[in-house]
């Protein structure tokens, strides 16, 4: 297992090219470059919504979801699986003007360095969620009880 621990965002430093270049292009507002890394079913798993597959679709998620957020990796550790595909989890936040969150990204890239997957997981108090999220969380709430 490979870690790297990282003081400061502006030097977050992830053996893995596919992960260093999703947040430099996340952070630069460049979509469809980010998008660009994923295989050709490559999936984005928010946390508030379904899964996105394929670049397209991702990029287009990234457009309406993800402007005007700053994400700011802090460590990484990756693993080599036996299939040959490479386990990657980062640590860190994102932040906008309205609001401020640890995550952990779970990455899964392919035996070419491609992103098969990732999967964007918050660490947050409900309070902290139900700032980010309040109609996703009162539509939750209402299928639950069967309303």
């Amino acid at each position: 297992m490979v870690q790297t621990k990282i003081k400061d965002s502006t030097s977050f430093n992830c053996e893995e090219f596919a992960i260093q270049s999703y947040f430099s292009t996340l952070n630069q507002g460049q979509f469809e470059l980010t998008a660009a890394l994923f295989s050709n079913q490559g999936q984005l798993v928010p946390p508030f919504d379904s899964p996105v597959v394929g670049p397209q679709a991702i990029a287009d998620y990234l457009k309406q979801e993800a402007v005007d957020m700053k994400f700011q990796p802090r460590s990484a550790t990756s693993q080599v699986l036996p299939n040959g595909k490479t386990d990657v989890e980062v640590r860190g936040q994102v932040s906008t003007n309205v609001f401020k969150v640890s995550v952990v990204w779970n990455f899964l890239l392919s035996d070419q360095g491609r992103i098969d997957l990732v999967k964007v997981n918050l660490i947050a108090s409900m309070q902290e969620l139900l700032r980010i999220n309040p109609q996703g969380w009162q539509e939750n709430q209402k299928i639950a009880l069967g309303n």
